[in-house]
């Protein structure tokens, strides 16, 4: 069965710290996904239920149906939806080229950081820095 290698999970900043066993255990929780340029992978306000990891590929990022950017290998998106009980998500996501990503539902995540608190205050300390670069001064 296939399943993303650990280098590509730890890259995610909240799972940077995951030892090889935490990792590999992990590893096996994601769902491969495959997707065709143009596929649409998310739609804002749609129910958030699950993490994605790109492994190849680049995606675009529309907000209200304007671009907001691209996010290619090794980038994620759908973390919100690991922490809110009931998310929307807040963007539409579609492949701009064949795309393999991997996909961690919720109901995985949770008691993922129930057993290893760290990747919780990981999470936590990241969103914490996306707030912070969106605010204005």
């Amino acid at each position: 069965m296939s399943q993303p290698n650990a280098d590509l999970i730890r890259g995610v900043p909240f799972f940077a710290e995951l030892d090889d066993d935490a990792a590999g255990r992990l590893a096996t929780e994601f769902v491969e996904r495959r997707y065709a340029p143009e596929e649409l992978i998310l739609a804002q306000g749609q129910d958030g239920k699950s993490f994605f990891l790109i492994e190849q590929g680049e995606v675009s990022v529309a907000i209200d149906n304007e671009e907001a950017g691209r996010i290619g290998a090794g980038g994620f998106f759908g973390e919100l939806s690991l922490v809110e009980a009931h998310a929307r998500r807040a963007a539409t996501i579609r492949a701009e080229s064949e795309v393999l990503a991997w996909s961690l539902p919720i109901w995985v995540f949770r008691p993922l950081v129930e057993s290893n608190p760290a990747v919780g205050w990981g999470l936590i300390q990241y969103l914490a820095e996306r707030v912070r670069q969106t605010q204005t001064v």
